[in-house]
């Protein structure tokens, strides 16, 4: 079951869901996390992690498609897909963002990001 969370921009809040996967709870553990997306060519937003999250049990590989959560364990970053890319080893997919949530995230620019479980406030 997905466990329903809530990404917050200046005062606005958003919703997301992340899978029941390990590496998506051991990012959920981490939670409030505050990050800064960047771009990162046109096909992604990407967050650098302080922590690693657990890659136990995920898939090699994955082929993002526009509103996917996803962890890059090589780099240890968070993406949010902009739009589909070609199948990635190491990237792990950890849940979906709604259209009117990943807008926001695009438009967020440098501003500081807070992820959290949704109703946590």
């Amino acid at each position: 079951m997905a466990e329903q969370c809530e990404i917050e921009i200046g005062n606005r809040v958003y919703p997301f869901a992340l899978n029941d996967t390990k590496s998506a709870r051991s990012l959920s553990e981490q939670f409030p996390l505050t990050v800064m997306f960047e771009d990162y060519g046109s096909t992604e937003r990407i967050a650098y992690l302080d922590k690693r999250l657990s890659t136990k049990g995920a898939p090699a590989s994955h082929e993002p498609q526009r509103g996917d959560v996803a962890y890059y364990a090589p780099w240890g970053n968070l993406a949010i897909f902009r739009k589909p890319f070609d199948d990635s080893p190491g990237l792990i997919l950890l849940g979906r963002i709604p259209e009117d949530s990943l807008k926001a995230i695009v438009e967020s620019g440098s501003r500081k990001v807070v992820l959290r479980k949704a109703g946590s406030i």
